[in-house]
């Protein structure tokens, strides 16, 4: 038996991981094949005790397990990328088996959805150190859904839980990914006639595990901060409002946020050009509201019930898919969207199973799935262009930095009483001569690829320690960076103030046995 679903599924895998890996190269080769770290990256190059410990304070206590198994403590982008890719691959298939995809053609689709969107070139962009641990944690929430349809018995909702426990604990994001899956895989069902009540206490089910799942997430969580005494960041906890608010207007609020971003991210303005982004999302608004105002105006096609809840579940379930918007009170960026992009899987399923279900009483089926596969391809092919764009404009600032850096520390040796390694330095700064490029400007609205390479602001140093990095990882220059409350005071200071920045002279001074350098303002 295992060897007949063996044989009858190999072929069907073996195309998702090939159409995956063909789309994901496209996009994504140049990062996979370079080392541009820069930002949270580059200062987690090599996985420390500190960024172990930053990772539980973060809540995300799994990643330093996942990376004992698969690629160490190094940041090893190609190996990263093949991982990365082989999850998606799988992930892509998984979603196959959920709704019965028959079509290569559509599957190759969805297979460029979740390969190619804004999320993923954010992180392979500056966070690549955690790109696979993110898209495994991706491929655990759509597994969940997947065990949470086939089995609906205890059993079941005890192993969904696990799944989504271990993903929340790599990155808690993803927990949106099975959500959306629950309520599209819901709203299928309910427009192939299913019964209410199974679909509804199947629904109850998959609150409940992912229920479960948040409870044993928080009680683990806070079980590793006791043990590791490291304290969970407050950026992560749930019951923190940080405003006097009325609670109850405070989360209105925050829901009312949460479509207003989620609308903002699908018609993305900033980064997509207007003129093509404007009648892309227009045409699937058209093509969308066409299928659903023709299901529902046949009135012996769905009972009463299944249509207040298809009504239900397409009302909250842009909530649904960013629900980490509510959780985290607002503060959201793109490495947390991935779920958003489910929406386009959801269009080319819909349209799909309607030219499938009507295709004896309408002869147009052909055309509406043509123009649905039209519609994401040139939204896939944007993001095909906008990734490499993104890693281009990475790899100027990368040698634009480096070049930067090589005459500060000519500058530094320059100096009658500096000592390599041994003279404490503090870098001041950023250099606002070596910022964005005009022409970059799209790809610049993406979460950390509008952010240079190495030369960050002044304050990221009490957090990140980005130069004490570039120069240990990328320059291999022994340097001996002054403390925090050194760099504050210094900052501060009226003497630093009027000194000139990066390339004038007077840049670079000693001060109080400290040599300063003035890269910009503060």
């Amino acid at each position: 038996m295992k060897r007949e679903i063996i044989e009858r599924e190999k072929q069907p895998f073996i195309f998702c991981l090939i159409i995956t890996f063909i789309l994901g190269l496209f996009a994504h080769a140049y990062a996979f094949l370079n080392s541009n770290f820069s930002h949270d990256c580059l200062n987690a190059f090599y996985s420390n005790s500190s960024e172990i410990a930053w990772k539980i304070e973060l809540g995300r206590f799994f990643v330093p397990v996942y990376q004992m198994f698969t690629k160490g403590k190094f940041t090893l982008p190609w190996l990263i990328g093949i991982l990365s890719l082989f999850y998606v691959s799988v992930a892509v298939y998984i979603v196959k088996k959920l709704f019965d995809i028959r079509s290569n053609v559509l599957v190759a689709f969805i297979a460029g959805i979740l390969v190619t969107n804004v999320t993923f070139i954010s992180q392979t962009a500056t966070y690549i150190h955690e790109l696979d641990c993110n898209m495994f944690a991706m491929l655990l929430a759509v597994l969940t859904a997947f065990v949470w349809k086939k089995y609906s018995n205890v059993n079941g909702i005890l192993l969904g839980t696990i799944l989504l426990f271990i993903s929340m604990g790599i990155y808690q994001s993803y927990v949106s990914v099975t959500v959306a899956l629950i309520m599209i895989i819901s709203l299928m069902a309910l427009l192939n006639q299913e019964e209410t009540r199974i679909v509804v206490m199947r629904a109850i089910k998959g609150v409940l595990l992912v229920l479960f799942a948040c409870v044993l997430y928080y009680i683990t969580s806070s079980f590793v901060c006791y043990f590791t005494e490291v304290p969970l960041a407050d950026r992560v906890s749930v019951f923190t409002m940080d405003t006097d608010m009325n609670p109850i207007l405070y989360y209105l609020k925050l829901i009312g946020g949460a479509y207003f971003h989620f609308a903002s991210c699908i018609m993305d303005f900033k980064i997509y050009e207007p003129w093509i982004i404007i009648p892309i999302v227009l045409a699937f608004a058209l093509l969308f509201g066409f299928v659903v105002i023709y299901v529902f105006g046949r009135k012996k096609e769905l009972k009463l019930t299944n249509k207040i809840l298809i009504l239900c579940i397409g009302l909250f379930l842009p909530l649904g898919m960013n629900m980490t918007y509510v959780l985290a009170r607002g503060i959201v960026h793109d490495v947390m969207t991935f779920s958003f992009w489910f929406i386009y899987v959801m269009f080319l399923i819909l349209v799909w199973w309607f030219a499938d279900k009507y295709k004896d009483v309408f002869k147009y089926k052909n055309v509406l799935k043509i123009i649905s596969l039209f519609l994401v391809g040139v939204l896939v092919w944007q993001n095909i262009m906008l990734s490499n764009t993104a890693y281009i404009k990475k790899d100027v600032e990368a040698k634009a930095t480096l070049s930067t850096m090589t005459r500060v520390v000519e500058l530094m040796e320059e100096q009658e009483n500096y000592v390599m390694g041994e003279t404490i330095v503090a870098f001041i700064g950023a250099g606002s001569s070596y910022n964005i490029l005009d022409e970059f400007d799209n790809v610049g609205h993406i979460t950390g690829v509008g952010l240079n390479n190495a030369l960050v602001s002044s304050t990221s140093v009490y957090y990140y320690n980005t130069y004490k990095a570039y120069f240990r990882y990328v320059l291999n220059y022994p340097l001996n960076i002054c403390d925090d409350t050194t760099h504050y005071q210094l900052e501060q200071s009226e003497s630093v103030q009027e000194m000139p920045t990066f390339p004038s002279k007077g840049c670079i001074k000693m001060i109080d046995n400290i040599l300063v350098i003035k890269l910009g303002e503060s």
